[in-house]
């Protein structure tokens, strides 16, 4: 905890691992997402938190929020679904609680629609840009080599 580790550059990306450096509040995602994306073209993150079943991830290009999506297991419910689904979330066919096809009958049934899962925001992870769980497998990190540093 209070611990931040930003890799050197991964297949062309800084990879940022840290409890709570961008949280699944949409508002604060979005505000760093927007000024990170307006200094380096592109910025995304991936969060999950397994103890309330939290599978959020967000994308900014260029100054602009392009993509949110952010959904709580344990109230079976998203807490805030932006932009247009990527590819990869299509295929997935996530569930979408504040959409308007949640209000016809039997949505909730439908076996055609998905939850996130920790391995699906990997997923989404690996299509966007890289899969976070094969960093040991990478060869150009080299030894582990990265910044460590504890925020005060």
């Amino acid at each position: 905890e209070g611990w931040t580790y930003i890799t050197p550059p991964v297949n062309g990306w800084t990879l940022v691992s840290s409890n709570g450096f961008i949280g699944y509040e949409k508002e604060e995602a979005a505000a760093k997402l927007v000024s990170l994306s307006e200094a380096f073209g592109e910025a995304q993150f991936f969060a999950t938190y397994r103890v309330v079943g939290l599978s959020s991830w967000g994308k900014a290009q260029r100054g602009q929020l392009t993509r949110y999506y952010a959904y709580l297991g344990e109230r079976g419910e998203n807490l805030d679904v932006t932009g247009e689904p990527t590819p990869v979330e299509q295929n997935l066919n996530l569930i979408n609680t504040l959409g308007p096809e949640a209000q016809q009958e039997g949505y909730f049934d439908r076996e055609d629609i998905s939850n996130p899962t920790e391995d699906v925001v990997m997923k989404i992870a690996a299509a966007w840009s890289i899969d976070p769980t094969t960093l040991e497998e990478r060869t150009e990190l080299g030894l582990g080599l990265g910044l460590l540093w504890k925020s005060l």
